[in-house]
């Protein structure tokens, strides 16, 4: 063909050798209902925030179709840009970009979900629907889309990981410094014992008061933590200082993307899946709710545990061993953790046994000194005996626990954001088992709830299956050039949105942000626990033992149990344990109902040994009487 026109050879070659065109020929329907699909699904998940959706005075439906509107104008500019670089046609340059952005139309699942009655989940929460629903559809968007984008993941090689790795633990020690800090500053609902324990300690003390007994109890009677003495050297120094201490556990949990990153490189044997496979850890949205609910020994165990798997696996058996019996430091319930890694170890690498078999004897000889001999010699707690014997007393009704919605909807978040891949290593979950059937099967196991950090020790062991998992699905279905790519993707995008939909993100879509945003009240009581004395004792209600947890004695009012001293002498005021203050916050009902809370109240004023030191709202602050005043 001549003239100047092309010919049919020469348009398909220049065709395939034009990135832009190759298969966005046809855009088809789909195509061009991206943009307002995404822009309207972005438009009516906003319109359906609950804090949004009450200040709407006509319904949240004209935000759909404004987002629609604007999303199409943007997805169009885009396009004529596009249109004049690569020198294409304008279907094939807004096709391109509004296929781009059609994943984004699973937003409308939000607003959808939203109107159904409480009921109707029979169990399951609303929020746990959703999040299931989106998370997967997510993946499905990001499965398709990345597989048409894999070449772009070769820039994670080289030197790019190192800085890619560091931003990320940037990023999850300043998430997760935020997510213990805010609470504290807002006096939220959440726990503090391990604050008044290793404040205590750096004190030179063997008792702490933060707990659920009326009087203090000692350190070692709770639980046998030795592997807590190095953590307190480096808190020691700046003990009063609480930014500290949540620095220290922020930096310490975010640290943990370096072994899992490494462990995900050794199994997979390339770099920028384990890059992404890092980030999907850290996304995990049990790994921030964790930091959420406290400071605690459970979340030092992460790292630990994480770099004592890297050792089984790259055949430095001895120092996995170390690791992990220093991770049983920290908790002594994490021997049963520990013992079923001893076995999987036994089971898949003869090479190691010796090293397996030290690690299971240690761990179970651990426990049974920490539960039968420490524990008692300090007067201890048999809280094992609770969660063994509900098993034992009454198996069938331990197994209908375990299988209640709420305490499976805790092992199915465990599992979501890496989607399930931890199921194909069963061996390794195997591991697991004893651990889980424990908490769940306890009588009021804390692990129904998945923000509880009981979960947190786990994570480690659940990513390593979830690795070995997608290396089985890529020998047996793919390559690792094409398949492997797509899954590390997928599970990135699996991860991230489960954090949005799950984690910390979605207290702010149930409407419980107020409780972990600081308001004039809040300011108060900082006012308060500073003016105080440091060496008074000091009785307030749950929500605020965290503001006072680093003092000698500071107990919960009103007490929870009749009130003796360690001496055994019964207290004048049992529920306020003869504190010197007492601070009540009648805003919150943690543990007891505001009209109980009031009546106790005024009871202790009724008694006249206590005067109004100072009523601000719903603070209301005590001082003892002195003698003679």
């Amino acid at each position: 063909m001549t003239g100047g026109s092309p010919s049919a050879t020469s348009y398909v070659n220049d065709h395939r050798s034009n990135p832009e065109s190759q298969g966005h020929d046809d855009g088809g329907v789909v195509a061009w209902v991206g943009a307002p699909i995404a822009g309207g699904a972005i438009g009516g998940f906003v319109g359906a925030l609950p804090e949004v959706h009450p200040h709407l005075n006509t319904g949240g439906g004209w935000l759909t179709v404004a987002g629609a509107a604007i999303m199409t104008a943007v997805v169009a500019g885009v396009a004529v840009w596009k249109m004049q670089r690569a020198r294409v046609s304008f279907h094939q340059s807004y096709c391109k970009v509004s296929r781009a952005v059609l994943p984004l139309g699973v937003l409308f699942v939000y607003p959808i979900l939203r109107l159904l009655p409480g009921d109707v989940l029979s169990g399951y929460g609303r929020g746990e629907l959703f999040a299931s629903g989106y998370v997967a559809a997510v993946a499905c968007g990001a499965t398709w889309f990345v597989s048409r984008k894999t070449s772009g993941l070769t820039c994670i090689e080289g030197r790019h990981h190192g800085l890619l790795l560091g931003t990320l633990f940037s990023l999850m020690a300043a998430l997760f410094f935020i997510e213990l800090y805010v609470p504290y500053l807002a006096h939220a609902p959440v726990e503090s014992w391990y604050e008044n324990i290793l404040w205590n300690m750096a004190e030179g003390r063997s008792d702490f008061t933060v707990n659920d007994f009326a009087v203090a109890f000692p350190i070692l009677g709770w639980h046998f933590q030795p592997t807590l003495i190095p953590i307190v050297a480096v808190y020691w120094p700046f003990r009063d200082a609480v930014q500290w201490l949540y620095f220290l556990q922020a930096v310490g949990v975010a640290l943990t993307v370096w072994p899992v990153f490494l462990l995900a490189r050794h199994i997979l044997g390339r770099t920028p899946e384990a890059v992404l496979l890092a980030g999907a850890f850290a996304f995990h949205p049990i790994l921030h709710m964790g930091q959420l609910i406290c400071v605690s020994a459970d979340a030092f165990t992460v790292p630990v545990i994480a770099w004592g798997l890297y050792a089984f696996v790259v055949e430095r058996p001895w120092w996995g061993v170390a690791l992990m019996m220093t991770a049983v430091g920290l908790k002594e319930i994490v021997a049963v953790l520990a013992f079923g890694v001893a076995l999987y170890v036994w089971w898949q690498k003869p090479q190691s046994r010796r090293a397996a078999l030290v690690l299971a004897v240690g761990s179970l000889a651990w426990l049974i000194v920490a539960l039968l001999i420490i524990r008692q010699a300090n007067d201890g707690v048999s809280w094992i005996s609770g969660f063994a014997g509900s098993v034992i007393a009454d198996p069938l009704e331990a197994v209908a626990r375990v299988l209640q919605p709420t305490r499976l909807n805790a092992f199915i978040i465990l599992m979501l954001p890496w989607g399930f891949l931890a199921l194909i290593e069963w061996r390794l979950l195997l591991a697991l088992m004893p651990y889980l059937v424990l908490h769940l099967a306890f009588t009021s196991s804390p692990l129904q709830m998945y923000g509880s950090y009981y979960l947190l020790p786990v994570l480690p062991v659940v990513f390593m299956a979830s690795v070995l998992g997608l290396r089985k699905v890529t020998e047996r279905w793919g390559s690792r050039a094409s398949l492997q790519p797509r899954l590390a993707s997928t599970i990135m995008a699996f991860a991230f949105t489960a954090w949005v939909a799950l984690g910390p993100v979605r207290i702010l879509w149930v409407g419980d942000a107020d409780l972990f945003w600081p308001d004039e009240t809040d300011r108060r009581i900082a006012s308060v626990a500073r003016a105080v004395p440091a060496q008074a004792s000091v009785a307030v209600t749950g929500e605020m033992l965290r503001r006072f947890s680093r003092r000698a004695e500071v107990y919960e009012f009103p007490a929870p149990v009749p009130a003796r001293d360690p001496q055994g002498r019964i207290f004048e005021d049992p529920v306020a344990r003869d504190a010197e203050w007492v601070v009540v916050d009648f805003s919150m009902d943690w543990r007891i109902s505001p009209a109980r809370l009031r009546a106790t109240v005024q009871e202790l004023l009724d008694s006249e040994r206590y005067l109004v030191y100072e009523e601000y709202g719903p603070l209301l602050v005590l001082q003892r009487r002195r003698p003679g005043r």
